[in-house]
């Protein structure tokens, strides 16, 4: 009998190794099963996330197209009733005349480039509806704090500002401003052109075009921090136009700066002084109805605004444009120029830290 006992055992014990290695098995593939949903699960998470994150974005985009659309609306009901004022303003006849004399009895200086002050640079009406016409704060919320700007003319914009601002680019800026400014700069720009591209005698000027940029309204505030450059060669002049508003503090204008071994810049893009010595010589006042202009020929300019500078949300709006040779005239001038000249003008006019001052 106990022969027939342990004979059995020898049966079942590989029966019940099979039964066991097959029970593994099976758990295995339930963890792995169970793994594969579990990876699934954290996929499906994920992409919820992600769409959680961009329905966000929407809404963020959303609330703030909707907050412009309110703000516009807002001023335009505010400036309803003020087309006759408006004008007037724009139909002074002497308007025209006030930029020319401005802008003709200011002092030219010539270090650390050739550059002028104008006070009062437009009648004082007209300075004051380019204010009344800034825009809604709202509508440079597109971009980051201290890169917020508005390129004018305006087209989502309330409709005083729209209209103030369009004359001020289409007709103020290159058919009054622009003649003043070159006839102001005429020898240091009739020099720097000449010696940049190899003209010969003469009048240097006749030899191409010049046209301005429409501009742009620039938004600053605490902490804005531009290092010392010099703006895209193309632009021959840089005009700043300080809006500032009645109570704007005067601090925090526009910087600016000797280059030590000052070189031309290479290539059409910003220059940046990064590797040079430099030292403030100056400081121009952020001061109403003030412009800043100046040749890109030498020196270097920049701006800051402490982080702690009252009021914490401080508001200081530029606005900015540059005077240079059409796009015809820039072709015509870089055929002039010799395959090693040509490396300093080349290149594309824009550059990622786009300099405000």
């Amino acid at each position: 009998m106990l022969d027939r006992f342990f004979a059995s055992l020898g049966v079942l014990r590989p029966r019940a190794i099979m039964q066991m290695r097959k029970s593994g098995e099976n758990s295995r593939r339930d963890i792995q099963n169970l793994t594969e949903a579990i990876t699934r699960l954290g996929e499906d998470i994920a992409a919820l996330r992600t769409s959680i994150q961009e329905q966000n974005v929407e809404i963020a985009t959303v609330r703030m197209r909707e907050s412009q659309l309110r703000a516009i609306a807002e001023r335009n009901l505010e400036s309803q009733g003020c087309d006759g004022e408006l004008e007037a303003v724009i139909g002074d006849p002497a308007l025209e005349s006030h930029v020319a004399r401005a802008i003709a009895e200011s002092d030219l200086r010539l270090h650390p480039c050739p550059y002028t002050v104008v006070d009062d640079l437009l009648p004082e009406p007209f300075y004051a509806a380019l204010i009344e016409g800034l825009p809604p704060v709202e509508l440079f919320a597109d971009r980051p704090v201290n890169s917020q700007q508005l390129n004018v003319p305006l087209h989502l914009a309330p409709d005083y500002s729209r209209r103030i601002w369009r004359f001020m680019a289409e007709t103020v800026v290159p058919h009054m401003l622009m003649p003043a400014v070159v006839a102001k700069f005429q020898a240091p720009l009739e020099e720097w052109t000449r010696t940049s591209f190899a003209i010969a005698d003469g009048d240097a000027l006749n030899t191409m075009r010049l046209a301005t940029s429409d501009g742009r309204i620039l938004l600053r505030t605490n902490g804005y921090d531009i290092p010392p450059h010099r703006d895209p060669k193309w632009g021959f002049l840089t005009c700043i136009f300080y809006l500032a508003r009645r109570g704007d503090d005067k601090r925090w204008g526009t910087d600016l700066y000797e280059v030590d071994e000052d070189t031309e810049a290479v290539g059409a893009a910003p220059h940046w002084i990064e590797n040079t010595p430099w030292r403030k010589v100056g400081s121009v006042k952020f001061k109403r109805n003030r412009a800043l202009i100046f040749l890109n020929s030498t020196g270097a300019h920049g701006a800051s605004i402490p982080a702690d500078a009252e009021p914490p949300m401080l508001q200081r709006y530029v606005y900015q444009f540059r005077i240079g040779p059409d796009a015809a005239s820039m072709a015509a001038l870089i055929a002039r120029l010799s395959p090693e000249r040509r490396v300093y003008w080349d290149g594309k006019l824009k550059d990622k830290r786009v300099p405000a001052m």
